[in-house]
């Protein structure tokens, strides 16, 4: 079996190194999942739709995508108070944050499609508030739902490189 570098690289590092490393291989694994997920989502949306079940079958895939994205800015919000903390959140990131926040908020008024999508509790849902659940997802928009994915992906990719480079300088004064 080959080696994983990436695990390799993340045990290697000591005290707050292993931390910065662990923030960028865990980002990475975050951002696989997520390509997985959009993957998934373009099979269904671009697929012939002659299936008298296709609308329901998009509006699952989309309850999981809008679901990832309240997940992904929960665990961002956590992530920069890490850095924060240690002293490793840049300007770069609170500067992007800050312009991407009308973005940011409005992944906030998903919640009820999180609840569904990750707890599969649709056959428990009220039917009147089920259907308005699922109406409510069917209008998302494509282009709506990429502009939040891309926001966060971005913020992610940001804070990513924050930890880059304070493992950087730890390694540095650290030889």
């Amino acid at each position: 079996m080959m080696p994983n570098l990436q695990l390799n690289w993340v045990k290697e590092g000591t005290g707050l190194e292993k931390d910065f490393r662990s923030m960028v291989v865990g980002w990475q694994t975050v951002v696989d999942t997520l390509n997985a997920t959009v993957l998934r989502f373009n099979s269904k949306y671009f697929e012939k739709a002659d299936d008298p079940h296709h609308p329901m079958k998009l509006i699952a895939v989309k309850a999981v995508v809008v679901a990832s994205l309240r997940e992904i800015k929960l665990m961002l919000e956590k992530w920069q108070n890490r850095l924060h903390q240690r002293s490793a959140l840049s300007q770069g990131t609170k500067d992007l944050k800050k312009s991407l926040n009308p973005i940011l908020l409005k992944i906030d008024g998903l919640k009820e499609v999180r609840n569904l999508a990750f707890h599969f509790g649709d056959p428990l849902q009220d039917p009147d508030e089920l259907l308005g659940l699922y109406e409510n997802i069917d209008e998302y928009k494509i282009d709506e739902l990429n502009t939040m994915l891309r926001a966060l992906v971005d913020l992610g990719f940001q804070m990513r490189q924050d930890a880059l480079e304070a493992e950087e300088r730890l390694r540095v004064s650290n030889p």
